[in-house]
This record gives structure tokens, sequence and C-alpha cells, in this order.
């Protein structure tokens, strides 16, 4: 800000419009909520991406990845992916670009279902309910809305 400036801007004149635009700016701002299947001990094998535009979800992606380390039982038993089916698929390490790209047009957010059971516990049951939905569709078998 010059001085001129300075001396022509006067304290709480337009605050209200300045407001208005980072909550609409906000609001049409992509946001990416991202779901990864996997251990340490085996590494990604599978993630999803739900883009969320003016509180809708605008676009979903998903991909099976290669098992970096061991899949252990008890992994198959919580998500059903087993190391074998996945050893043509790339390896997550390949999706750099991906997840960068995704980065520049908005925040990456995660699926956690910790924030869910929050959202019950505070009140936000639609919003929770409609934040679980979204999460659990996406899977390699359907990964679209």
């Amino acid at each position: 800000m010059t001085e001129n400036t300075r001396k022509k801007w006067t304290p709480g004149v337009g605050m209200g419009f300045l407001r208005a635009c980072v909550a609409n700016s906000w609001i049409e701002q992509p946001i990416f909520f991202v779901d990864f299947e996997g251990s340490q001990l085996s590494g990604i094998l599978e993630y999803g991406v739900a883009e969320v535009k003016g509180g809708k979800i605008v676009s979903t992606h998903t991909r099976l990845c290669q098992a970096t380390g061991t899949v252990r039982p008890e992994d198959v038993a919580v998500h059903g992916l087993v190391a074998r089916d996945l050893a043509l698929w790339a390896p997550f390490a390949d999706e750099w670009e991906f997840f960068a790209r995704l980065r520049e047009r908005g925040p990456l957010a995660a699926h956690y279902a910790t924030t869910a059971r929050y959202l019950m516990q505070i009140g936000r049951y639609r919003f929770a309910r409609r934040y679980l939905r979204a999460a659990l569709a996406i899977t390699s078998v359907k990964p679209k809305l």
C-alpha cells in the first residue's frame, strides 16, 4: 500500500465487501477430499478423490495401486484388496503429478472417520450423513457417484 492509498482508505469501509468476497470464493473453491486404503507395511493400495465445489460433489476419481510391501491377512479383511490382484497396477508414487495438479486447483482434505463422528456429535447430522455416503461410494468397483 502506498502512502497515498493509506490516506484515502478508511478502516471499516469496504470490509463487508471483503468478507463477502472471501466467503464466496471459499464456497466456490474446489476442495479435494482424499481417502486411502493400505497400511504402513503395504503402502497405499487404493485411493479415492471426491472434488467438492459449492457444497456439491462435482467429480470423483479412484485407482488401485501396486503394493510396496506385505499385505497382511488382517488388512485384506478390512479393505478386501489382495497383493496379487494389485501386481499389474502402477505404484502410488506414480501419482505425484496428479496430486500436484489437484493442489494447484484447491486444498486437499483427508477423509477421516473421526471427522464424520465429530460432525454427528455436534449435531451436523445431515452433513455428516452426506459426507459418509460420498466417502463410502468411492471404490474401485464403483468409481463414480
